[in-house]
């Protein structure tokens, strides 16, 4: 059976990790049929953050726009 989901959200540039979707039994706002967390963040300038830690989970980082540094390197 095919499903789509729509989610209106206001886009904050507020330092915080916003989770958009995950698992059935999660409380994101999409569901999707995967053993995964997606998360969305829009960031100042010279922003100190920490990604979001899920037990059980390994993260990974995609910028889409923009540049970081990890651990102090570019």
């Amino acid at each position: 059976m095919l499903q789509v989901q729509f989610y209106p959200r206001e886009v904050k540039q507020d330092g915080n990790w916003n989770q958009l979707a995950g698992p059935e039994n999660s409380v994101s706002p999409l569901t999707i049929r995967q053993a995964a967390y997606l998360f969305d963040a829009h960031f100042a300038k010279e922003t100190n953050v920490t990604l979001p830690q899920i037990e059980s989970f390994e993260p990974w980082l995609y910028v889409m726009a923009g540049s970081l540094k990890l651990l102090g390197k570019s």
